[in-house]
Formats: C-alpha cells, sequence, structure tokens
C-alpha cells in the first residue's frame, strides 16, 4: 500500500487540516476547520489540487456568504461534535481504540454537517450532560444518542452487569437501586448463578 500524504497542520485557502479522516472510494479524506469555523471531511486530492478552499462562507472579495450562518464554532456543543469524530475517524487519538478502532461510526447526516448534528441533538441541557449512544455497541446516529448526566453515562458503560428486573433490562446497579437490595450481595448470587428477588441475568 502506498504511503500517504500527511496534511495534518497544512492550510489550503480558508481550510486548516485538522487530522486524517475517513477513506472513501480509496480516497483519503481530512478533517478540516474553516476560518469561519465550520468543520468538514475534504478529499486530500481536492485539497492539493485546488478545488476546494473553504466551506463557502466567504467569497473571494473577502465577504461572508449568506449560507453560512450557524456562527456555533466556539460553542461546547461544537467542540462535542469535533471529538465525536475525531474519535471515530482519526487514528491517533488516544480514544480511537474504542471507537473507531472497533468499528464506531458518525452518521453520514452528521459527519460532515454540524447543523444537523445540533438540530437532532439540541443544546445539552445542563453543563454536567454530554453525547452518549443508548446502545454501545451502536454508532454515533439521531436514534442512538440522547444527552446524558454521567450517573446515565456510568449506568451504561459496556462493563457493566445487565440484569432483567420484571421483563425489563437494566443494569444491576438500577436494579439494585429499584429493590433496595444489596449490590454486591446481589453481584455474588447471581454471578452463583442464582436467579435472585425478581433479578435475572438478562442477554446483551
Amino acid at each position: 500500500m502506498p504511503a500517504f500524504r500527511d496534511l495534518t497542520g497544512r492550510q489550503f485557502g480558508n481550510w486548516t487540516v485538522l487530522w486524517r479522516g475517513e477513506t472513501r472510494s480509496t480516497r483519503i479524506h481530512w478533517v478540516c476547520q474553516c476560518v469561519c469555523g465550520a468543520t468538514k471531511q475534504v478529499s486530500g486530492a481536492h485539497l492539493v489540487g485546488g478545488k476546494t478552499r473553504g466551506c463557502g462562507c466567504v467569497r473571494p472579495s473577502g465577504e461572508a456568504h449568506p449560507s453560512f450562518k450557524h456562527g456555533k464554532s466556539d460553542t461546547t456543543e461544537h467542540n462535542i461534535w469535533m471529538r465525536m469524530i475525531n474519535r471515530c475517524t482519526n487514528e491517533r487519538c488516544p480514544e480511537w481504540h474504542i471507537y473507531g478502532g472497533r468499528g464506531i461510526t458518525v452518521c453520514e447526516r452528521w459527519r460532515d454537517n454540524f447543523e444537523a448534528f445540533l438540530a437532532d441533538m439540541g443544546h445539552r441541557p445542563t453543563s454536567r450532560h454530554s453525547i452518549d449512544r443508548i446502545d454501545n455497541n451502536g454508532n454515533y446516529e439521531p436514534a442512538n444518542c440522547r444527552w446524558a448526566t454521567p450517573k446515565e453515562q456510568a449506568r451504561n458503560l459496556r462493563k457493566n452487569l445487565v440484569v432483567d428486573l420484571d421483563g425489563r433490562s437494566v443494569t444491576l446497579a438500577e436494579a439494585c437501586e429499584v429493590t433496595g437490595i444489596n449490590y454486591g450481595a446481589a453481584k455474588y448470587r447471581l454471578k452463583a448463578g442464582y436467579h435472585w428477588r425478581g433479578i435475572d441475568y438478562a442477554p446483551r
């Protein structure tokens, strides 16, 4: 496989290359940020060949294009969106191995369009909320994402024990909270193969 040309950190017109993105139809794409703050995956061939000089927010005259409207590149939601793309597309990201490295992707609607992401997710309710995938083995897409608190996120970790409580799949921690039984005791008895007080292992 031929070596690729690393474009990280380089500027092409209004674009600044942030990191390597996906490979689409054998072409390497790069996550780039425009001077306006908009972020998009752009073909390396188009960058080097001068076929794209920015997202279209700035005309050759230097005037802002009327189509540029989100103006939210400095918001927390925009930073969350960028980090989401980074950990799913950038092999150098420290979190790559638990996201992109195991097949987690960002849906096409969100991948190059922050406005679509914001329209689907809305603003996070509080500063304690962060993006969470309901199915930890699923992708970043509208049907599988929500704003969640640290407690909700912790309950959704892949390593959590998932049990059946009255026909509902919940984490063991939540089941113990609802029933009032001791977590350590419940965990021990379940691992020993006991069905205890309405709690049993649930398939994942």
